[in-house]
């Protein structure tokens, strides 16, 4: 393999592998890299075996004691000396309502664990089954898993990137590649087969490299496999996800710590409660010390069966189930049952930009055309996402109606719909709206959509069309009416695109690009129908309006046009793309358009931009420009500082931190791999679930406490306390018994167990209608065994003190 390969020139690549890029690699050559790197595939870790789940469950230290306690009281039922069946069918209640409830515990706890493996399976969908490779000097399609490093590649737009692959050439102006899945980045990446010197280059900034699972959007170009398998960067998120070890949640760490605490104090009573009883070792009844001692061996036993609370397991597994119940409710699918509970003490929320507080769709926001009196006039787009539907109002929030039809909005709609490469499609299975190809274009052919059709009676029907139909229609329109001769490719020297059409036999140029590249070629502005001369002040305007629209975090584009030009093709033959820059000139000017990727619109209510608390975002931390790696590093360092971390996510490269993070929550319009990595999936993508989610979470949490403290069942139901979510998170180190509560058990539980020994040595003692004994007596209740007496009283009245 190649170190760095961004770093070394091609030729450098090209005689490492010992490759002709004209001839490609040999089939003997092609076979031996084959042995020696492997197949280009996703390793096949073996399933873990149902046995093994199962026993992982019972490693719980709560789980453990009931184990035991199951165990004893299932020993004492077989020593029981009961007459009669029901007797016998009785004793053996206890131990099997426990071990139904373990079972039931073990039974979720393996669901859950099998599910987690399936996000392995799911990064499988992202590598292409073909590829197209040079071998023996000739171009072929071959089976992706078959390239080995060293093999000549060539990809096109739509082709999904078979392996890792160092850039050689390019065969169009320009070549852009989608990163998103990788990257999270909304935005396509402008690939070049320069060098690039950073060793510690993200990949963002690896413009020579082509990686695998993701899309070729613009342009084609040829490559050579540099890396293959569990080598690239998708292999090394597969290796990131199968490595992570699933770590305890809050609330079992805090069971585990309260069964250790448990165990201490009952054996501890147990052993003082035999000792206490020595001296009744030799009392006649037993027939010898031996078994008086195994006698009070199973009193001891059985008190410290009675003290654990075994049905705190099955409370808490309904109080999560409940929990999980609510949360479906509110389109928050649970898919690990403790998850619910972490929420309520989580102390940092890392969450990923681009699909999580965002929508992951450009979408033009605002556009500026020059009004009738010679100045930029601004309107504003309703609709965030790819949807066609949306209306255009003026800045005062009044909807556009009969400027909608003026010719400078026809000419936005024209050109937005013909100089572009992209395309809006509906997912009927998700009934959402998506794009093929580039964003910011697919970000275009919507704001066509929404803007008015020069074909009247299309309009009127545009409401009845089916979704799959209105995605294109008005688009569809424009492609029928107006024929596409020429593209002249975007490249980074002009900053802008172009295509030659043909309308009514004019021929035109429709010109997209960077809004100083438009102006700088722009003679002319369109202004009522008409084109006027663009003077200096109007262009310093509008560039004025660029930048108030990059402050405001928008990207920002400019659209133009040249009526009867040449339209024949041939005319622009050109040996390079800085070739077309001679023939995009005296252009008119049109509009300037603002996209950008949106935040969701629950997100700004949450997170806001806290204006009142000022020193909060003084206080935040913001990381950009992060891989899957640095996400999980993030993570780790927060959870080493004993923070307990929830991380949200949406795309393959957030997997490896929903993994890490104590409790990861998936957006529903995520991709499979962050859903089945992911312990929380928001089905509606609606970040402000988060929060109730947090409140049910601090909810269960102390619904628990208050079960072990007062051990009835129905208090693990409770409302929520109205100031729940006012209080700051717990401390994830405090215990779920602390030492005061601790104290409080201890005091509450002597003066309930004095006061039941008190009334029970009264009656005996000193109530009117009972025995009136001694305490001597009291004590020695083995005397009558023999004689049916002790002293002056029957032993039936002990009888009926029972």
């Amino acid at each position: 393999m190649v170190d760095a390969p961004w770093t070394k020139s091609a030729e450098e690549i090209l005689q490492h592998f010992s490759v002709d890029p004209s001839h490609g690699l040999s089939s003997d050559l092609a076979a031996k890299h084959a042995e020696i790197y492997g197949k280009n595939e996703l390793p096949e870790d073996p399933p873990t075996p149902l046995w093994e789940l199962i026993l992982e469950q019972f490693k719980d230290q709560l789980v453990l004691i009931l184990l035991a306690s199951a165990v004893v009281s299932f020993v004492l039922a077989l020593l029981e000396e009961n007459n009669g069946e029901s007797g016998i069918l009785g004793a053996f209640v206890e131990p099997a309502v426990i071990l139904l409830i373990l079972v039931a515990n073990a039974t979720v706890g393996v669901i859950q664990e099998s599910n987690a493996e399936k996000a392995i399976d799911a990064l499988k969908e992202y590598s292409p089954d073909e590829a197209k490779v040079l071998r023996n000097a000739q171009l072929s399609r071959i089976h992706a898993t078959e390239l080995v490093p060293g093999d000549i590649i060539s990809v096109a737009v739509g082709d999904k990137i078979p392996a890792d692959c160092r850039l050689l050439s390019l065969s169009s102006g320009s070549f852009r590649v989608d990163q998103a899945i990788l990257t999270g980045e909304s935005i396509s990446v402008h690939k070049s087969v320069a060098v690039v010197s950073d060793m510690k280059a993200v990949k963002q900034d690896m413009t020579n490299m082509l990686f695998s699972g993701t899309t070729v959007v613009n342009g084609n170009a040829k490559a050579v496999v540099v890396s293959t398998g569990e080598r690239t960067a998708i292999g090394d998120i597969h290796k990131s996800i199968t490595s992570q070890i699933s770590e305890k949640t809050p609330l079992k760490r805090k069971l585990d710590d309260f069964g250790d605490m448990l165990a201490k104090v009952i054996s501890v009573i147990c052993v003082l409660v035999w000792l206490v009883n020595i001296r009744h070792f030799w009392d006649p009844a037993h027939h010898g010390a031996l078994k008086g001692a195994i006698y009070y061996f199973k009193i001891a036993v059985a008190l410290a069966v009675a003290a654990i609370p075994e049905g705190l397991a099955a409370v808490i597994t309904a109080c999560l189930a409940l929990g999980t119940k609510k949360m479906a409710q509110k389109n928050a699918i649970v898919r690990n049952l403790p998850s619910v509970e972490t929420l309520g003490c989580t102390n940092v929320i890392c969450s990923d930009k681009t699909g999580t507080l965002t929508t992951n769709q450009m979408s033009v926001s605002k556009f500026v055309v020059v009004d009738p009196s010679g100045t930029p006039r601004e309107y504003f787009v309703e609709g965030t996402t790819f949807s066609p539907v949306g209306s255009v109002r003026f800045a005062d929030g009044k909807e556009v109606t009969a400027e909608l039809r003026s010719e400078p909005l026809l000419r936005l709609a024209e050109i937005s719909s013909i100089c572009n490469d992209a395309k809006i499609v509906y997912h009927s299975d998700k009934g959402t709206y998506a794009n093929v190809g580039e964003p910011t274009e697919a970000a275009l052919k919507v704001l066509a959509e929404k803007l008015p059709c020069p074909d009247l009676e299309l309009t009127k029907s545009l409401p009845s069309l089916s979704p799959t139909v209105r995605a294109n229609a008005v688009n569809e329109f424009y492609e029928r009416t107006i024929t596409k001769l020429l593209t002249f490719e975007f490249s980074r020297d002009r900053k802008m695109m172009s295509v030659l059409t043909l309308r009514n036999g004019i021929g035109s140029l429709l010109s997209k690009g960077a809004p100083e590249s438009i102006l700088e070629r722009s003679t002319s502005v369109l202004v009522n129908g008409k084109t006027v001369p663009l003077t200096s002040e109007l262009r310093s305007a509008l560039l004025k309006q660029t930048l108030a629209y990059g402050a405001q975090g928008l990207r920002t584009l400019a659209l133009a046009y040249a009526d009867n030009v040449h339209r024949d093709p041939a005319h622009y033959y050109s040996e390079s793309t800085s070739d077309y820059s001679k023939f995009e000139h005296n252009l008119t000017f049109v509009s300037l358009v603002g996209m950008l990727d949106p935040p969701r619109p629950e997100v700004r209510g949450r997170l806001g931009f806290l204006e009142e608390k000022l020193e909060a975002v003084m206080r935040a931390s913001l990381f950009s420009r992060t891989e899957p790696s640095h996400k999980s590093q993030l993570v780790d360092l927060l959870q080493s500082q004993g923070l307990v971390v929830a991380m949200t996510g949406d795309g393959v490269n957030d997997a490896p931190a929903l993994k890490k993070a104590d409790i990861g929550v998936a957006m529903g319009s995520g991709t499979d791999v962050a859903k089945l990595a992911a312990d929380m999936v928001l089905a509606d993508s609606n970040f402000a679930t988060i929060e109730q989610a947090v409140e049910e979470g601090r909810l269960i949490y102390n619904n628990t406490k208050q079960f072990i403290r007062y051990l009835t069942t129905a208090l693990g139901f409770n409302p929520p306390d109205h100031s729940i979510m006012r209080v700051p998170p717990r401390n994830s180190r405090e215990p779920l018994v602390g030492k005061w509560l601790f104290f409080r058990y201890m005091v509450v539980g002597i003066y309930v167990g004095c006061a039941t020994v008190a009334g029970y040595a009264w009656w005996f003692m000193y109530y009117a209608g009972g025995p009136q004994i001694s305490f001597y007596q009291l004590g020695d209740d083995y005397e009558s065994v023999d004689s049916g007496h002790r002293g002056d009283v029957q032993c039936d009245e002990f009888a009926l003190g029972e």
